[in-house]
């Protein structure tokens, strides 16, 4: 939901889709203006409360104070993009502290014009940061992408190696919302690939 959209008969739906078997977490995205709302800290928390996923969009084109206050503020350990935290070695410290991952767009990012060019992505010095980054398509009918193209424009356009992308694939799977057998399926998958 957006952040400003927790009001009258949508807060309503919210408080009751959340407790859904069907619904496995929820995310504050759109637009990073205005900032958090008081009501976000509440419902994250309630959310968290029920075992389910917080998420927050922060840091795209806001400053790295808005990832921060994601983590401080709503208590998500999963941000979507968080660009912006790579200009500010607090914010740095701050996700390697609670283990937070970035879910990055990477074409997404480009089309948007959030960074210049693929190959000025700060995925790459995310991760030497210390800081678990996975790759995503963010709205893949907007942008006309599917994973298997972030994933090519990396290791083409960026320059990332079939080591990292493979660790940025692992990761993806570390913090899935999948069974602990089926985890390990695909780990068992990435470390045959990373043999070849």
């Amino acid at each position: 939901m957006f952040r400003d959209h927790y009001t009258g008969r949508f807060a309503r739906v919210v408080d009751e889709a959340v407790t859904w078997d069907e619904v496995a977490g929820v995310d504050l995205h759109g637009f990073e203006n205005p900032e958090f709302q008081p009501w976000s800290t509440e419902v994250w928390s309630r959310v968290r409360a029920l075992g389910k996923t917080t998420k927050a969009h922060a840091g795209e084109f806001a400053p790295a104070a808005d990832v921060r206050r994601a983590v401080e503020v709503l208590g998500t350990r999963r941000v979507q993009h968080g660009l912006s935290a790579i200009h500010d070695p607090a914010a740095l410290a701050l996700l390697r502290e609670h283990d937070v991952t970035l879910d990055m767009t990477p074409i997404s990012n480009v089309k948007l014009r959030a960074v210049p060019s693929m190959r000025e992505h700060p995925i790459a010095r995310f991760l030497d940061a210390g800081i678990r980054c996975t790759v995503s398509t963010d709205d893949p009918m907007l942008f006309g992408n599917q994973l298997n193209d972030d994933y090519l424009a990396l290791a083409t356009d960026a320059g990332l190696s079939r080591a990292t992308l493979l660790k940025i694939a692992r990761n993806g799977f570390e913090v899935a919302d999948l069974p602990a057998a089926a985890k390990q399926r695909y780990f068992g998958e990435l470390a045959a690939l990373a043999a070849e």
